[in-house]
């Protein structure tokens, strides 16, 4: 694509100018500061993509007048013509304000603004004047080959990589472990995973083997301070504590012997099974009483259901009633006014109100025809009169049909509610008399009148004396043996204490034991995984510099950093255009400007296609390097006070 012409009127600080380039060259544009070099990429961007040479929607196109006020009423329009692939293209954009005059108003008033959109002088909706351009170049790739700076200052490290791969192409894993031999280990991996998630994979379970070993020995530490000193020799602790249980047993046997254990046990059975009578009998008690208080409510709720019932019943009577009331009341009235409208009907004569002069000439009508005209009048009032006095008697007797209604049904409703009140003051009653019953004969939960509990409760009295008895036939004996009893216990449980914490140190130590081969282990496992992620930074320098290599056979002065080594030797990836060793952001004009215009030839030459470059303060470039593409030199003369083209 090359710039043949680009007229602009009215835009920015440009009134009328216009730029031809017949053969589409490349050419240089002089002019002093604020003249409009930058104005006419300004224009070519916007008459594309509605934007400025940096990328803005909202910068200012109308044209300042001296008073530095916007000059209203004018079109702005930027007009080019395109030598494309297909062809020559006439792109035209115009920018006007759109004034209305309100109503009732004398004066219009700016309310808006229009672009229009010409292709080849055909106007064309802004949707399909986007998608016209689109097709010659895409928005995204036109930045990237008409500015030399864009590629570097204005995309992101990683659109850059990835135009960069794009461009020269990936180079594959597998094949650059198969070129060097010390790689090859690598080939394992790719067979189940890619070399980035094997380096994932490391660095996460380098990770996890940190923070365990960073655990273990405060572990070992705390174990090793629980263990138990001076515990004593196992083996003869089992052997005590077996001595011990058959002492105890023997002096068990021993005491059973001493008391007439029969007749004893035989007392303390019967004793328990007097006491579990009393439990049970006072349970039964507490059940019924329970019952009985239960089926009382029940009884109680179903009067109240009842009562609430009737009183519900006698509201909706009462509401009826009023309702009937209200129409006979109504009913009395249109009666009553029915009754006046007869009689003012019946009691109302014909008037005659004939003309007997001519409407047009005011003479006297014959008399013949004055009373044919008399009697036809009158007839008609017969008429009308009889229609009314019979339509205003049907409509009395309709009211009075709807009067005597009401009164039947307000009778009928008085009745029914006396005898639901009736019903319900009798209701009230029954209800009230059976809770005063149940209160009067509610005596609660009493186990002192009920015989049977009282006869339990004197078994039982003398159920206990007789066990006492049994007891104090051998009290003093029993009395010795318990002590004894009581000193092997004491002696039992301190040997099973020190059984204990002997059992828990071993358990400790094996705890102990676990830990530290745990810690062996995951140190070894931990350099195996170091040897891997040396094998695999290993693999990436080796891409690294076979894929600036590739890229680099791409461009004649650019060469890119792809990676970058950090301070732990971990490598990490990004994208830093280089000349000559220098980033590209330490770079002078001059060079950043000619290492631009090598990337644009090498992405026009990828894509198949060209626009032209516009290179802003030119003047700081000497030599430039061959350009495939048109390119239009902005360049700063502080003796050109307009604009020279060369």
């Amino acid at each position: 694509m090359k710039l043949l012409s680009l007229r602009l009127e009215n835009f920015k600080g440009l009134r009328d100018y216009a730029l031809d380039i017949p053969d589409g060259r490349s050419i240089s544009i002089y002019g002093d500061n604020a003249t409009g070099k930058t104005t006419i990429f300004d224009a070519f961007c916007w008459l594309l993509w509605g934007k400025d040479s940096r990328n803005r929607k909202d910068f200012e196109i109308k044209t300042i007048g001296p008073d530095g006020h916007v000059i209203h009423r004018l079109d702005h329009v930027v007009e080019g013509v395109l030598q494309t692939k297909e062809g020559e293209v006439t792109l035209r954009r115009t920018f006007r304000e759109n004034y209305t005059r309100k109503r009732g108003g004398t004066t219009e008033e700016l309310t808006g603004h229009t672009t229009v959109y010409e292709v080849n002088g055909v106007p064309i909706k802004e949707k399909e004047y986007k998608e016209f351009i689109n097709s010659l170049i895409p928005e995204d790739l036109f930045k990237l080959i008409t500015n030399p700076l864009y590629f570097n200052e204005q995309m992101s490290w990683q659109d850059r990589r990835k135009l960069l791969v794009a461009i020269c192409g990936e180079i594959d894993d597998a094949t650059i472990i198969h070129r060097h031999d010390t790689l090859h280990p690598l080939l394992d991996v790719l067979s189940k995973r890619s070399i980035e998630d094997e380096k994932k994979i490391i660095e996460k379970r380098r990770r996890a083997i940190n923070d365990e070993l960073k655990l273990i020995p405060p572990r070992i530490d705390e174990l090793t301070k629980t263990l138990v000193e001076d515990t004593g020799d196992y083996d003869r602790l089992i052997s005590r504590r077996e001595e011990l249980s058959r002492l105890i047993d023997a002096k068990y046997k021993e005491r059973s012997l001493v008391t007439t254990e029969d007749v004893l046990h035989d007392k303390e059975r019967e004793l328990i099974q007097l006491k579990r009578k009393l439990a049970a009998r006072k349970d039964e008690i507490v059940a019924s009483a329970r019952e009985r208080e239960a089926a009382n409510n029940r009884k109680l709720g179903a009067y109240a259901d009842k009562l609430d019932n009737l009183e519900g019943m006698m509201l909706a009577n009462n509401r009826q009633c009023k309702s009937i009331e209200e129409e006979k009341e109504r009913a009395s009235k249109m009666l009553s006014a029915l009754q006046m409208s007869f009689n003012t009907i019946n009691t109302t004569e014909y008037v005659d109100t004939i003309d007997t002069h001519c409407n047009v000439c005011h003479q006297p009508l014959p008399a013949e025809q004055i009373e044919a005209v008399r009697k036809r009048a009158r007839e008609q009032f017969n008429m009308k009169k009889s229609r009314n006095l019979r339509e205003t008697k049907e409509a009395i007797e309709k009211a009075q049909q709807e009067f005597a209604m009401a009164e039947e049904a307000i009778v009928t409703l008085k009745q029914k509610y006396t005898s639901l009140d009736e019903e319900y003051t009798l209701l009230d009653k029954e209800r009230n008399d059976f809770e005063f019953s149940c209160k009067l004969f509610d005596t609660g939960i009493d186990f002192e009148s009920d015989e049977e509990c009282n006869k339990l409760k004197v078994a039982i009295q003398q159920a206990e004396e007789a066990v006492k008895h049994a007891e104090l036939l051998s009290s003093d004996s029993l009395n010795d043996i318990d002590k004894e009893i009581a000193a092997f216990k004491i002696d039992l449980a301190k040997t099973n204490m020190d059984i204990a914490a002997c059992e828990i140190n071993v358990k400790t130590q094996e705890r102990i034991r676990e830990l530290e081969e745990q810690n062996r282990a995951l140190a070894i496992e931990y350099e195996e995984l170091m040897q891997r992620t040396y094998l695999i930074e290993e693999f990436t320098k080796v891409k690294i510099n076979e894929i600036e290599n590739s890229i680099a056979e791409n461009f004649k002065l650019a060469r890119f950093k792809l990676f970058e080594e950090q301070i732990n030797s971990g490598i990490t990836e990004c994208c830093e255009t280089m000349y000559n060793d220098v980033p590209f952001r330490s770079l002078n004009n001059a060079a950043r400007i000619n290492v631009g215009l090598d990337i644009i030839n090498t992405i026009s030459k990828h894509y198949d296609i060209t626009a032209p470059v516009f290179i802003d303060n030119a003047e700081a470039v000497t030599r430039f390097i061959d350009c495939d593409s048109q390119v239009i030199r902005l360049v700063v003369n502080e003796n050109c006070k307009e604009l020279i083209c060369n």
